[in-house]
């Protein structure tokens, strides 16, 4: 009795450690949303898809790069997950054997291998390890290349701060992004604000913002702003953003003419209802 004891003991330590490893893994890969196939031109078109905390939709466009490695964080935290549930169901049945073990145990690296978005350009992120320990590199993907940053002092202890390690890595590839965008500037004072502005042919005034492989218009209509998600037609064609430029207008004045329609209806319907009460009443 006293070695099948031993022997269950064993057992759940290694379980329990298993366990830990897995949750901690799972953080690693746990980029939001799903990858969503769109036919542009005839051409399946891939992009990853959410909704942020203000519960809009957001699309970031997947070249072949940023497809697979999208793939692979999603396949690898369904087996992580797969395999966590066996192992919970395994240690249901071994809950009453008194075991402890000691918390953060694994000499492992715990950033390896991590993949993430960037909060605010929704750049995807891959972290990888470094020959020293407590030093990393990030690996991240623009429109057309692909970029490497250093990230130091991690602790390897702090099992229990990956979360927050991976959120710090967002953080500096945004900062990465700043610093390109700040390089890719001019200080001539002949740079057009209209670049990010312009106008639809009946007047209404836009702006737009580029998100990778996708644009957010905005624009107002009785003191209430708007903002609409345009796919562009020309994919990686800079030579072709006039063209661009122009069917953004035609959305937006085919989103205002579908909202003054719905709104004629409205006061149709209300109007319509108001003269039925009035015959009722006399």
């Amino acid at each position: 009795m006293g070695e099948l004891l031993k022997t269950l003991e064993n057992n759940k330590k290694e379980l329990l450690i298993r366990k830990q490893m897995l949750e901690e893994d799972i953080i690693k890969y746990s980029i939001p949303g799903y990858i969503n196939i769109k036919n542009i031109r005839g051409r399946e078109t891939f992009y990853l898809q959410f909704k942020d905390k203000y519960y809009q939709m957001i699309s970031v466009y997947l070249s072949k790069d940023k497809l697979a490695l999208c793939e692979y964080a999603f396949d690898k935290k369904t087996s992580l997950e797969a395999e966590l549930k066996t192992i919970e169901e395994d240690l249901e049945l071994l809950k009453n054997i008194p075991v402890h073990i000691d918390s953060n145990q694994s000499d492992k690296r715990i950033l390896d291998d991590a993949i993430g978005l960037s909060a605010k350009y929704k750049l995807l992120f891959h972290i990888k390890k470094d020959a020293q320990p407590g030093k990393y590199f990030i690996v991240f993907y623009g429109k057309k290349k692909v970029y490497e940053i250093p990230m130091i002092y991690v602790n390897e202890r702090y099992h229990t701060r990956i979360s927050e390690y991976i959120c710090s890595a967002s953080c500096m590839v945004d900062e990465a992004a700043d610093e390109m965008l700040k390089e890719k500037q001019t200080p001539s004072g002949n740079e057009r604000r209209s670049s990010l502005e312009a106008q639809t042919k009946t007047g209404v005034k836009y702006s737009y913002e580029e998100l990778d492989m996708t644009y957010l218009v905005s624009f107002y209509y009785k003191k209430k702003k708007y903002t609409i998600e345009y796919e562009p037609y020309f994919i990686n064609e800079e030579k072709r953003k006039d063209l661009e430029i122009s069917r953004m207008g035609f959305y937006v004045e085919d989103f205002l003419k579908n909202l003054k329609f719905k709104e004629g209806v409205s006061k149709y319907n209300e109007r319509k209802q108001t003269v039925h009460s009035k015959t009722k009443k006399s």
